[in-house]
């Protein structure tokens, strides 16, 4: 189909992966393939902002906070914002 001339790790199939990550519990993989998804598009706030939630969900609330502040900073008013906002005063409840 159209999309079988896309590179082999283009960012849908980056987040494809972090997506099964995800569902295996497995966070520590589930943010390395963030993490590459977030070098091809470093002013993806989504990106951020779904990191930051997995980096809670592994107990670390520093990381997490990071990446929901970037995540805010990218876009403070895009449809990710709700969640960061909301991850935000989760960390700092911790």
């Amino acid at each position: 189909g159209a999309h079988g001339d896309a590179p082999a790790d283009g960012l849908h199939a980056i987040v494809g992966r972090a997506d099964e990550r995800e569902k295996a519990a497995d966070w520590e993989g589930a943010i390395s393939e963030l993490s590459k998804a977030i070098e091809l598009e470093p002013r993806n706030a989504g990106l951020f902002a779904r990191r930051g939630a997995l980096r809670e969900r592994k107990g670390d609330p520093p990381g997490a906070t990071a990446d929901y502040r970037k995540s805010l900073e990218l876009a403070p008013d895009g449809p990710q914002s709700k969640e960061a906002k909301a991850g935000l005063e989760r960390c700092r409840a911790r």
